[in-house]
């Protein structure tokens, strides 16, 4: 185990030793509406009934137009800068993207989430910019959404993801890494829960209940911004129930796609249960994702199954949040395959529009042979918006 430097945990520490009462948020939509961020957050970008809300309606108020309304009230700028130790010790900038989002006239909205610069990843070769970056489209639809608070139906165009999946931590999360489960790619297919694909979905609310269905290229995780090459159209449904003040949800994720390999398609498909449930002073969320996928030509089946389960707390009002999670994901059934272990953070809100947030990693990969590697992250993350 590499142990991490005095320095860094002194640092820390120090980070931890100011307080702010102003909690971080799309920025655009807090100028726009006048409203606390604590209106739609329920801290540390977890979304509470009112966001959530929010989010499913196409983030505007219904009935709402575009008339008298100011560029700063549709566009924020972000960016993330991080320090990381996990084989070698190194600062990175990360991110830097524009949120944009509104509505364009009564019952239609959109949103786009560009990112300007991501760090690749690489650390040799070129990229975009032949400095081991690059720009990437995530989130761009059109929105149509019809009735009221307590019955309305929306209608997606474009690139997206399932809204169900950003409220479990696709989308707003407490640490810097998504789950296992999200990010992880199952049998020999390219699909994973954390994906954007060109396609449209279709939602029906009505008195807490929420339903989708949606269609769309699905050319695998890997792969954004690309378009699909063959003629298959992945599916993916959702039904979820918010049953308290707060916005607790319980929830049910399905997804069946198909590609073509050689001499057979490659049918899968994933599903299971999730649930997020808050309260005013902590949080407790989670979920199980089955997995199945043919594996080659004769008809061999492998099995995958991913999840996880988070806690969060109000340690100070909304300032200081510290969060444990547990990590599972096995991606073909098998001992050699099981990747598991603990995530801890803490996340502090020093000013208005930004956090910091300290992650520490301890995943054990399982090998064959009886074989396991042990991999120790530590992870400090600066986040702003304006």
């Amino acid at each position: 185990m590499k142990k991490i430097p005095l320095i860094y945990g002194i640092l820390v520490v120090l980070c931890l030793s100011f307080t702010a009462t102003d909690v971080f948020a799309v920025a655009a939509w807090a100028r726009k509406y006048g409203f606390d961020c604590t209106v739609c957050h329920w801290s540390a970008n977890k979304l509470n009934k009112t966001g959530q809300d929010f989010l499913r309606q196409g983030h505007m108020n219904f009935k709402e137009d575009a008339s008298g309304k100011s560029l700063s009230d549709y566009l924020s700028l972000t960016a993330k800068v991080r320090f990381n130790t996990f084989k070698v010790d190194t600062f990175e900038e990360h991110a830097f993207s524009v949120y944009t989002g509104g509505p364009l006239d009564k019952g239609f909205s959109y949103f786009v989430e560009m990112y300007l610069h991501e760090n690749s990843g690489n650390t040799s070769g070129t990229s975009d910019f032949n400095d081991f970056g690059r720009t990437k489209l995530a989130d761009a639809f059109l929105q149509y959404t019809y009735g009221d608070e307590k019955k309305f139906t929306t209608a997606r165009f474009g690139q997206l993801s399932p809204q169900l999946l950003y409220i479990h931590g696709v989308g707003g999360r407490f640490g810097k890494d998504r789950a296992m489960a999200l990010t992880s790619t199952f049998g020999s297919t390219n699909y994973k829960p954390f994906q954007r694909n060109y396609g449209l979905d279709i939602s029906q609310f009505y008195k807490g209940f929420m339903g989708t269905i949606g269609v769309i290229n699905g050319t695998g995780g890997n792969l954004f911004n690309s378009v699909d090459t063959n003629r298959y159209k992945d599916v993916y449904a959702t039904l979820d129930y918010e049953f308290d003040k707060e916005g607790s949800i319980v929830g049910l994720y399905g997804y069946h796609g198909k590609f073509p390999r050689a001499g057979f398609d490659d049918t899968f498909f994933q599903a299971g249960p999730m649930f997020n449930y808050l309260s005013n002073s902590f949080t407790l969320s989670g979920l199980a994702l089955f997995g199945k996928n043919r594996k080659n030509i004769v008809g061999d089946k492998a099995n995958s199954l991913g999840g996880y389960l988070e806690v969060g707390y109000k340690a100070y009002s909304d300032i200081l949040v510290p969060y444990l999670r547990y990590d599972y994901f096995d991606s073909d059934d098998s001992d050699s395959s099981q990747n598991h272990g603990p995530v801890a953070g803490l996340v502090w809100r020093p000013f208005t529009y930004g956090r910091f947030v300290g992650e520490f990693t301890n995943i054990q990969e399982e090998r064959s042979g009886g074989a396991s590697d042990r991999i120790n992250k530590f992870s400090l993350e600066a986040q702003y918006m304006f």
